[in-house]
């Protein structure tokens, strides 16, 4: 019987391929596999409320105050003397009293900065818990000791750092809070619950900070 005989060339050829998969294979398994980049905490943040005041948003305190003639009486809307218009709009501005929440944080120690945010501002009714309205914060400060003021705030907080922090707050509907009038609401006691965000995180992350009792004191009829 005859044998066929296989071409010695062809035979190397297909050696020299095997022992190049065999090579690829093996330098597979030595390469390096990618690791997880590591995993960074976020940085503990502990909050409290310092102090509130509960009155006006003296952002609209101008255009509401001479729209409806506000304490000042209907002659400060009249268009026919533009200059005791304008005193009356000063004289509301200076009399405004801006509803805000101050905030003391804490951070612990950490490797990163975090971003601090207000979520919500709740107004509760202290006798019930019942929740009367939401407020929207704005204008971040922070108290600089330097010049014994509030200076604008980026809102981040370093780790192992204190800051006394303000927020200016929108103001309720008193009238409707007061049944029909503003006036049945002075002397009354709220609550003021913030949900604070971290580094925009979900509802885990978020610290809720309960202030004590806050009266709305009482003002003279003018």
């Amino acid at each position: 019987m005859t044998k066929k005989l296989v071409p010695v060339a062809a035979t190397m050829v297909a050696m020299a391929a095997m022992a190049a998969c065999s090579h690829v294979e093996r330098g597979n398994d030595k390469a390096p596999r990618p690791t997880a980049p590591p995993v960074v905490e976020a940085l503990a943040v502990e909050a409290s409320i310092m102090s509130a005041v509960l009155e006006e948003d003296c952002k609209q305190a101008d255009a509401s105050d001479v729209a409806r003639g506000g304490r000042l009486g209907r002659s400060a809307a009249d268009p026919a003397d533009p200059a005791r218009a304008d005193r009356a709009r000063a004289m509301a501005k200076r009399a405004c009293e801006q509803a805000r929440v101050q905030l003391l944080l804490r951070s612990a120690a950490g490797s990163q900065p975090a971003r601090i945010e207000i979520a919500s501002v709740k107004l509760l009714d202290d006798k019930d818990g019942r929740e009367l309205a939401e407020l929207v914060a704005r204008n971040p400060q922070q108290w600089a000791a330097a010049t014994s003021t509030y200076q604008p705030w980026d809102s981040t907080i370093a780790p192992s750092q204190q800051l006394q922090t303000s927020f200016d707050l929108s103001a309720p509907d008193w009238d409707a809070i007061g049944g029909g009038s503003r006036w049945n609401t002075q002397g009354m006691s709220f609550r003021l619950v913030v949900t604070l965000r971290v580094d925009g995180k979900d509802k885990q992350t978020q610290l809720t900070v309960r202030s004590p009792f806050i009266v709305r004191e009482p003002m003279m009829r003018t």
